[in-house]
Protein backbone atom coordinates (compact mmCIF):
# COMPACT_ATOMS: atom_id res chain seq x y z
CA UNK A 1 0.00 0.00 0.00
CA UNK A 2 1.62 3.40 -1.18
CA UNK A 3 1.75 6.67 0.73
CA UNK A 4 -0.44 8.09 -1.68
CA UNK A 5 2.15 10.50 -3.09
CA UNK A 6 2.13 10.40 -7.08
CA UNK A 7 5.55 10.37 -8.85
CA UNK A 8 5.81 11.81 -11.97
CA UNK A 9 9.13 11.33 -14.21
CA UNK A 10 10.55 14.12 -16.28
CA UNK A 11 11.06 13.66 -19.96
CA UNK A 12 14.92 12.98 -20.86
CA UNK A 13 16.04 15.49 -23.33
CA UNK A 14 18.33 13.44 -25.68
CA UNK A 15 20.22 16.31 -26.97
CA UNK A 16 22.84 16.43 -30.09
CA UNK A 17 23.82 13.27 -31.17
CA UNK A 18 27.95 13.10 -30.45
CA UNK A 19 28.67 13.80 -34.08
CA UNK A 20 26.62 17.12 -34.48
CA UNK A 21 28.54 18.10 -30.88
CA UNK A 22 31.68 17.78 -32.53
CA UNK A 23 30.77 19.67 -35.57
CA UNK A 24 29.55 22.34 -33.45
CA UNK A 25 33.09 22.36 -31.69
CA UNK A 26 35.00 22.11 -34.80
CA UNK A 27 32.64 25.28 -36.23
CA UNK A 28 33.71 27.70 -32.88
CA UNK A 29 37.41 26.75 -33.44
CA UNK A 30 37.99 29.28 -36.04
CA UNK A 31 36.15 31.85 -34.35
CA UNK A 32 37.95 31.06 -31.26
CA UNK A 33 41.39 31.20 -33.56
CA UNK A 34 40.54 33.92 -35.08
CA UNK A 35 39.57 35.96 -31.87
CA UNK A 36 43.29 35.10 -30.54
CA UNK A 37 44.85 36.29 -33.50
CA UNK A 38 42.96 39.17 -33.61
CA UNK A 39 44.43 39.66 -30.04
CA UNK A 40 47.99 38.66 -31.09
CA UNK A 41 47.78 41.36 -33.79
CA UNK A 42 47.01 44.33 -31.43
CA UNK A 43 49.25 43.41 -29.37
CA UNK A 44 51.94 43.19 -32.06
CA UNK A 45 50.69 46.70 -33.65
CA UNK A 46 50.41 48.18 -30.64
CA UNK A 47 54.09 47.39 -29.02
CA UNK A 48 55.03 48.35 -32.39
CA UNK A 49 53.40 51.61 -31.69
CA UNK A 50 55.24 52.36 -28.64
CA UNK A 51 58.28 51.44 -30.19
CA UNK A 52 57.84 54.10 -33.22
CA UNK A 53 57.32 56.78 -30.46
CA UNK A 54 60.02 55.92 -29.20
CA UNK A 55 61.98 56.31 -32.67
CA UNK A 56 60.13 59.58 -33.24
CA UNK A 57 60.43 61.30 -29.78
CA UNK A 58 63.72 59.29 -28.03
CA UNK A 59 64.34 60.54 -24.57
CA UNK A 60 68.10 60.66 -25.02
CA UNK A 61 67.72 63.10 -27.95
CA UNK A 62 64.18 65.03 -27.98
CA UNK A 63 63.94 67.96 -25.53
CA UNK A 64 62.26 70.85 -25.14
CA UNK A 65 63.72 72.65 -22.51
CA UNK A 66 61.49 76.14 -22.96
CA UNK A 67 58.11 73.50 -23.28
CA UNK A 68 56.05 73.79 -20.11
CA UNK A 69 58.56 75.56 -17.95
CA UNK A 70 60.70 78.61 -18.01
CA UNK A 71 63.45 80.36 -20.19
CA UNK A 72 66.92 78.76 -19.50
CA UNK A 73 68.51 81.40 -17.29
CA UNK A 74 71.16 82.70 -19.50
CA UNK A 75 72.82 84.33 -16.90
CA UNK A 76 74.28 81.55 -15.62
CA UNK A 77 75.81 80.88 -19.12
CA UNK A 78 75.57 84.37 -21.29
CA UNK A 79 77.90 82.72 -23.77
CA UNK A 80 74.86 80.96 -25.19
CA UNK A 81 72.26 83.50 -24.77
CA UNK A 82 72.48 85.12 -28.28
CA UNK A 83 74.94 86.14 -30.88
CA UNK A 84 75.73 89.45 -29.05
CA UNK A 85 76.19 88.41 -25.64
CA UNK A 86 78.57 85.52 -27.01
CA UNK A 87 80.64 87.42 -29.80
CA UNK A 88 79.58 90.79 -29.99
CA UNK A 89 77.90 90.54 -32.98
CA UNK A 90 74.74 92.75 -34.29
CA UNK A 91 71.94 90.20 -34.80
CA UNK A 92 68.19 90.16 -35.55
CA UNK A 93 65.70 88.01 -34.62
CA UNK A 94 63.51 85.94 -37.52
CA UNK A 95 60.29 84.63 -37.88
CA UNK A 96 61.08 82.35 -41.22
CA UNK A 97 58.34 80.23 -42.90
CA UNK A 98 58.47 77.18 -44.58
CA UNK A 99 56.90 76.34 -47.78
CA UNK A 100 54.47 74.32 -45.56
CA UNK A 101 53.83 77.83 -43.53
CA UNK A 102 55.25 76.06 -40.50
CA UNK A 103 57.25 78.79 -38.45
CA UNK A 104 61.23 78.52 -37.43
CA UNK A 105 62.83 81.04 -35.35
CA UNK A 106 65.95 82.17 -36.63
CA UNK A 107 69.35 84.56 -35.87
CA UNK A 108 69.89 86.73 -38.69
CA UNK A 109 73.73 87.56 -37.77
CA UNK A 110 74.63 90.25 -40.92
CA UNK A 111 78.95 90.41 -42.06
CA UNK A 112 80.44 91.64 -44.80
CA UNK A 113 81.41 88.71 -47.28
CA UNK A 114 79.10 88.78 -50.32
CA UNK A 115 78.06 84.64 -49.50
CA UNK A 116 75.64 83.16 -46.55
CA UNK A 117 75.99 80.14 -44.33
CA UNK A 118 72.98 78.47 -42.53
CA UNK A 119 73.98 76.64 -39.20
CA UNK A 120 71.82 73.34 -38.87
CA UNK A 121 71.90 71.49 -35.20
CA UNK A 122 71.36 68.34 -34.27
CA UNK A 123 68.47 66.18 -32.95
CA UNK A 124 67.29 67.84 -29.32
CA UNK A 125 69.48 70.92 -30.02
CA UNK A 126 68.90 74.35 -30.81
CA UNK A 127 70.37 77.87 -31.85
CA UNK A 128 71.96 78.38 -29.11
CA UNK A 129 74.04 75.67 -29.31
CA UNK A 130 75.45 76.34 -32.56
CA UNK A 131 76.44 80.05 -31.12
CA UNK A 132 80.66 78.28 -31.04
CA UNK A 133 80.19 77.97 -34.47
CA UNK A 134 78.11 81.26 -35.53
CA UNK A 135 81.49 83.51 -33.59
CA UNK A 136 83.84 81.87 -35.67
CA UNK A 137 82.10 81.63 -39.14
CA UNK A 138 81.15 85.13 -38.32
CA UNK A 139 84.66 86.38 -37.72
CA UNK A 140 85.56 85.09 -41.26
CA UNK A 141 83.22 87.39 -42.32
CA UNK A 142 80.08 85.23 -43.50
CA UNK A 143 76.45 86.40 -42.56
CA UNK A 144 74.70 83.75 -40.59
CA UNK A 145 71.53 81.93 -40.30
CA UNK A 146 71.33 80.16 -37.15
CA UNK A 147 67.90 78.71 -36.40
CA UNK A 148 65.52 76.33 -34.01
CA UNK A 149 64.43 73.49 -36.43
CA UNK A 150 61.01 72.55 -36.79
CA UNK A 151 59.64 70.93 -33.16
CA UNK A 152 62.71 72.28 -31.45
CA UNK A 153 63.28 75.41 -29.47
CA UNK A 154 61.19 78.15 -29.99
CA UNK A 155 59.73 77.50 -33.91
CA UNK A 156 56.16 75.76 -34.50
CA UNK A 157 55.44 72.18 -32.68
CA UNK A 158 54.27 70.24 -35.33
CA UNK A 159 54.65 67.01 -32.95
CA UNK A 160 56.53 65.48 -35.55
CA UNK A 161 59.59 64.64 -33.14
CA UNK A 162 62.99 65.00 -34.04
CA UNK A 163 62.93 64.50 -37.34
CA UNK A 164 66.73 62.68 -38.48
CA UNK A 165 66.96 65.86 -41.23
CA UNK A 166 64.28 64.35 -43.41
CA UNK A 167 61.61 67.24 -41.99
CA UNK A 168 64.53 69.45 -41.46
CA UNK A 169 65.26 69.81 -45.30
CA UNK A 170 62.46 72.16 -45.73
CA UNK A 171 63.44 74.46 -42.64
CA UNK A 172 66.89 74.36 -45.13
CA UNK A 173 65.10 75.68 -47.93
CA UNK A 174 63.20 78.49 -45.99
CA UNK A 175 67.07 79.49 -44.57
CA UNK A 176 68.30 79.64 -48.39
CA UNK A 177 65.35 81.75 -49.41
CA UNK A 178 65.38 84.00 -46.54
CA UNK A 179 69.44 84.75 -48.00
CA UNK A 180 68.60 84.83 -51.13
CA UNK A 181 65.65 87.48 -50.34
CA UNK A 182 68.57 89.69 -48.51
CA UNK A 183 70.54 89.22 -51.88
CA UNK A 184 73.04 86.68 -51.15
CA UNK A 185 73.52 84.26 -53.93
CA UNK A 186 76.09 81.80 -53.16
CA UNK A 187 75.15 80.11 -50.08
CA UNK A 188 76.70 77.22 -47.65
CA UNK A 189 75.31 75.17 -44.89
CA UNK A 190 77.54 73.71 -41.77
CA UNK A 191 75.27 71.02 -40.24
CA UNK A 192 75.26 68.85 -37.20
CA UNK A 193 73.76 64.75 -37.10
CA UNK A 194 70.42 65.37 -38.44
CA UNK A 195 70.96 68.99 -39.37
CA UNK A 196 74.02 67.45 -41.47
CA UNK A 197 71.28 64.98 -43.38
CA UNK A 198 68.86 67.90 -43.54
CA UNK A 199 71.33 69.72 -45.81
CA UNK A 200 72.45 66.97 -47.76
CA UNK A 201 68.24 66.50 -48.13
CA UNK A 202 67.46 69.68 -48.96
CA UNK A 203 70.09 69.96 -51.95
CA UNK A 204 69.99 66.84 -53.28
CA UNK A 205 66.11 67.94 -54.04
CA UNK A 206 66.70 71.35 -55.07
CA UNK A 207 69.86 71.25 -57.16
CA UNK A 208 71.14 74.32 -56.87
CA UNK A 209 70.31 75.84 -53.18
CA UNK A 210 74.02 75.36 -51.88
CA UNK A 211 77.13 75.60 -53.03
CA UNK A 212 78.90 73.90 -49.95
CA UNK A 213 77.83 71.56 -47.51
CA UNK A 214 80.09 70.57 -44.05
CA UNK A 215 78.32 67.25 -42.69
CA UNK A 216 79.42 66.93 -39.47
CA UNK A 217 78.61 63.56 -37.56
CA UNK A 218 75.60 62.19 -40.21
CA UNK A 219 74.52 59.26 -40.63
CA UNK A 220 74.75 56.80 -43.59
CA UNK A 221 71.05 55.47 -43.73
CA UNK A 222 68.96 56.03 -40.44
CA UNK A 223 67.22 52.41 -40.68
CA UNK A 224 71.01 50.84 -40.73
CA UNK A 225 72.03 52.70 -37.94
CA UNK A 226 69.16 52.50 -36.04
CA UNK A 227 69.36 48.63 -36.57
CA UNK A 228 72.57 48.29 -34.46
CA UNK A 229 71.21 49.97 -31.70
CA UNK A 230 71.20 47.40 -28.74
CA UNK A 231 67.36 48.35 -28.34
CA UNK A 232 66.42 47.65 -31.92
CA UNK A 233 69.45 45.04 -32.81
CA UNK A 234 67.73 42.37 -30.61
CA UNK A 235 64.32 42.39 -31.96
CA UNK A 236 62.29 40.12 -34.14
CA UNK A 237 63.66 41.55 -37.82
CA UNK A 238 59.82 41.86 -38.77
CA UNK A 239 58.52 43.57 -35.54
CA UNK A 240 61.47 45.75 -36.30
CA UNK A 241 60.11 46.32 -39.63
CA UNK A 242 57.00 46.80 -37.89
CA UNK A 243 57.92 49.74 -35.64
CA UNK A 244 60.10 51.68 -38.81
CA UNK A 245 56.98 51.18 -41.23
CA UNK A 246 54.91 53.21 -37.92
CA UNK A 247 57.59 55.55 -37.60
CA UNK A 248 57.17 56.89 -40.96
CA UNK A 249 54.18 58.24 -39.77
CA UNK A 250 55.94 60.92 -37.36
CA UNK A 251 59.11 60.83 -39.67
CA UNK A 252 57.74 61.50 -43.11
CA UNK A 253 59.47 58.33 -44.39
CA UNK A 254 60.29 54.69 -43.05
CA UNK A 255 63.65 54.93 -41.74
CA UNK A 256 65.24 51.95 -44.44
CA UNK A 257 64.31 55.04 -46.84
CA UNK A 258 66.67 58.06 -45.33
CA UNK A 259 69.27 57.86 -46.53
CA UNK A 260 72.05 60.91 -46.67
CA UNK A 261 74.60 58.70 -48.23
CA UNK A 262 72.36 57.66 -51.39
CA UNK A 263 71.08 61.72 -51.42
CA UNK A 264 75.17 62.52 -51.43
CA UNK A 265 75.28 60.71 -54.69
CA UNK A 266 72.70 63.20 -56.12
CA UNK A 267 74.35 66.93 -55.07
CA UNK A 268 74.88 67.67 -58.83
CA UNK A 269 78.08 70.79 -57.98
CA UNK A 270 77.77 71.26 -54.63
CA UNK A 271 80.65 70.72 -53.00
CA UNK A 272 80.83 68.32 -49.51
CA UNK A 273 83.01 68.22 -46.77
CA UNK A 274 82.66 65.18 -44.51
CA UNK A 275 83.63 65.48 -40.64
CA UNK A 276 83.57 62.90 -38.46
CA UNK A 277 84.68 61.72 -35.05
CA UNK A 278 86.94 58.29 -34.71
CA UNK A 279 85.24 57.58 -31.40
CA UNK A 280 81.92 58.09 -32.44
CA UNK A 281 80.08 54.67 -31.22
CA UNK A 282 76.32 56.04 -31.84
CA UNK A 283 77.37 56.71 -35.29
CA UNK A 284 80.49 54.63 -36.31
CA UNK A 285 82.92 56.27 -38.92
CA UNK A 286 82.08 54.40 -41.59
CA UNK A 287 78.63 56.02 -41.90
CA UNK A 288 80.96 58.86 -42.96
CA UNK A 289 83.01 56.94 -45.44
CA UNK A 290 79.69 55.61 -47.02
CA UNK A 291 78.75 59.22 -47.69
CA UNK A 292 81.87 60.61 -48.98
CA UNK A 293 82.19 57.28 -51.65
CA UNK A 294 78.50 58.39 -52.20
CA UNK A 295 79.29 61.82 -53.43
CA UNK A 296 79.95 62.64 -57.09
CA UNK A 297 81.17 66.28 -56.64
CA UNK A 298 84.16 67.99 -55.47
CA UNK A 299 84.03 66.28 -51.83
CA UNK A 300 86.43 66.32 -48.75
CA UNK A 301 86.67 63.80 -45.86
CA UNK A 302 88.29 64.75 -42.64
CA UNK A 303 88.01 61.71 -39.71
CA UNK A 304 89.19 63.32 -36.18
CA UNK A 305 91.32 61.10 -33.88
CA UNK A 306 89.52 60.58 -30.54
CA UNK A 307 86.66 62.97 -31.65
CA UNK A 308 83.25 61.23 -30.20
CA UNK A 309 80.26 62.28 -31.98
CA UNK A 310 79.70 66.05 -32.90
CA UNK A 311 82.98 66.66 -30.78
CA UNK A 312 85.76 67.18 -33.27
CA UNK A 313 85.46 71.24 -32.84
CA UNK A 314 85.52 70.79 -28.90
CA UNK A 315 88.57 68.27 -29.69
CA UNK A 316 90.43 70.48 -32.07
CA UNK A 317 88.14 74.04 -32.19
CA UNK A 318 91.35 76.10 -33.85
CA UNK A 319 92.09 73.27 -36.77
CA UNK A 320 88.02 72.77 -36.96
CA UNK A 321 87.44 76.38 -37.74
CA UNK A 322 90.85 77.30 -40.13
CA UNK A 323 89.48 73.46 -42.31
CA UNK A 324 85.59 74.60 -42.50
CA UNK A 325 85.84 78.61 -43.32
CA UNK A 326 88.63 77.40 -45.68
CA UNK A 327 86.58 75.15 -47.34
CA UNK A 328 83.62 77.88 -47.54
CA UNK A 329 85.78 80.27 -48.89
CA UNK A 330 86.97 77.87 -51.59
CA UNK A 331 83.43 77.17 -52.67
CA UNK A 332 81.47 79.98 -51.86
CA UNK A 333 83.92 82.52 -52.89
CA UNK A 334 86.80 81.36 -55.21
CA UNK A 335 85.48 81.62 -59.35
CA UNK A 336 86.74 77.84 -59.36
CA UNK A 337 88.69 75.28 -57.48
CA UNK A 338 88.55 72.10 -55.53
CA UNK A 339 89.06 68.89 -56.60
CA UNK A 340 89.01 65.50 -54.22
CA UNK A 341 91.05 65.72 -51.23
CA UNK A 342 91.35 63.11 -47.96
CA UNK A 343 93.62 64.98 -45.40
Amino acid sequence: MGSGRAYRSEPISPGLPSGQKRAARRGRLPIVGAALLGTAVAIWFGLATVGAWRVAFPDALYTRPNRGGPPPDWTTHPELADPRAAFGADFQNLTIARRDGLKLAAWWIPAGKPAGIVIMHGAGNNRHDLLPFAKFIHAAGYPVIALDEIDHGDSDDAGWGVGYGWRQRDDVLAAVAELRARGLRQIGALGFSQGAAAAIFAEAESNGSLAAIVSDSAYANLGAMMRQMPSIAGLNPLFADTIFFESGFWIGASPDRIAPAQAAGHLGGCALMVIHGAADTLVPVANAETIYAAARGDKEIWIVPKADRAEAFATVPDEYSRRVTGFFDRYLLAASGGGTTRP
